[in-house]
This record gives structure tokens, sequence and C-alpha cells, in this order.
């Protein structure tokens, strides 16, 4: 009985490994050709950080409309990107071109949008 147990033990354990051998590609400069890699997955976005949008987004859209009817001495050229945090309400951050006199600059502006819809410029960098 103690012979027949060590021969499965040992008949299984080579079996394994046999099996193991074939599961993992193995990398060999003298291949012709190359294994494929695994298909790569989406980076994930930080749990509380900003989401990229697309400046077309309503949302972008609409915090740019409110910060040229409440604060027309900013004038916006262009949004060159967004981005979107979800907090209590939303954080809308959008990379834009300010038409300085004499001198164009990229300034980060931030709008909020509450629960209700309303939204309020909390900052310019």
């Amino acid at each position: 009985m103690k012979k027949l147990f060590m021969f499965l033990l040992t008949a299984g354990l080579l079996l394994g490994c046999a099996m193991a051998d074939n599961m993992y590609p193995v990398y060999s400069p003298n291949l012709t050709t190359v294994p494929p890699s695994p298909t790569p997955t989406p980076t994930p976005t930080m749990v509380g950080g900003y989401t990229p949008v697309k400046v077309n987004d309503p949302l972008v859209v609409s915090a740019l409309a409110f910060l040229q009817q409440n604060f027309p001495a900013i004038k916006i050229k262009q949004v060159k990107s967004a981005g979107q945090q979800v907090v209590a309400g939303l954080n809308v951050k959008m990379i834009c071109l300010i038409d300085l006199p004499g001198d164009p600059q990229m300034w980060e502006l931030t709008v909020y949008q509450d629960l209700n819809g309303n939204l309020q410029f909390t900052g310019a960098k």
C-alpha cells in the first residue's frame, strides 16, 4: 500500500511539473517568432482623482459658458484638455489658453457643480 501511494505521489508530481512547463512561454533568443504578449489592460484612474473628458463634453461646455458669462475679464481662447472629479457634486478642471494682453498663457481653471446643478468658480492656476 505504501509503495502504491509513493508511486501515485511521484507520478502526480511528474505530471504536474510537465504540465507547468507548457503553461508559461519561455523566451529564447533563438526563437524565430516572439510569443504573443498579453493584452494590455487600461490604466485605472485613481479613486477620487480626475478622469479625462472630452472638451466638448456637455459639463465642460456648461462650465465654460458659466465662466464666460460671470467672469468676462477671463478671455478664454481655447480649451486644450479637461477632466472631471466626482466629489459631493463634480469638479471640472480645464486647461485653457487665456488671452492676456500681449501674452497668451495656459491656465488651469476649476469649476464646481453641486448636486443641484449650481456652478461655482473655485480656482485658477
